[in-house]
């Protein structure tokens, strides 16, 4: 049962039966429910797999957290990574967390370093300076450019295990070296 409010006055909370409740600008009161928990195992470890990814959500480095926020759509990074972090226990896999990349200009330090996955940017920065960037494997495949002015080379890599970091990327003139950094398993 719904009561609408008609007198625009603002209600919150609960009382005694009554909830207040404000969906779509519409304030009103309806009966208060408490839902049925059954606390079934399937339910209780799905609860545990949950707060597990929000624990490793929470231990993450700034550049995991910013891989998923990259590839997120229609989502935060963070609903993504639980979505994913869920989906593989229902699958019954071992969940993954992005490999940390650390990357080192070698030579030049006029151009430009960009991760892409498909068309969308993930990561840019300039090669002058030291970065971190973090990558899945189960994501690829993902571009490698190098820029320097208008003009890119792109290094197109489909399987990341097959790297064999450290990998040192060559292109217009520009190198730079990835390697797995200290504490990138997660």
């Amino acid at each position: 049962m719904k009561i609408k409010n008609s007198f625009g006055t603002k209600f919150s909370g609960t009382i005694d039966k009554m909830t207040a409740v404000n969906r779509n600008g519409v304030n009103f009161l309806r009966m208060h429910v408490i839902p049925h928990n059954p606390k079934s195992p399937l339910q209780q470890r799905n609860r545990n797999h949950f707060a597990e990814g929000v624990e490793t959500w929470r231990s993450l480095r700034e550049s995991q957290r910013r891989f998923y926020k990259g590839i997120a759509k229609r989502t935060s990074g963070y609903g993504l990574f639980l979505s994913k972090w869920m989906g593989f226990h229902t699958r019954g896999e071992e969940p993954t967390v992005p490999l940390v990349l650390a990357g080192t200009p070698l030579e030049g330090n006029e151009g430009w370093f960009i991760l892409r996955r498909g068309k969308r940017p993930l990561f840019e920065c300039r090669l002058a300076d030291a970065f971190e960037i973090a990558l899945t494997v189960e994501d690829a495949p993902y571009d490698f450019v190098l820029r320097l002015g208008g003009v890119e080379d792109a290094i197109t890599i489909e399987n990341i295990s097959a790297l064999g970091l450290p990998v040192t990327l060559e292109g217009l003139g520009l190198k730079v070296r990835l390697d797995l950094s200290e504490g990138a398993s997660g």
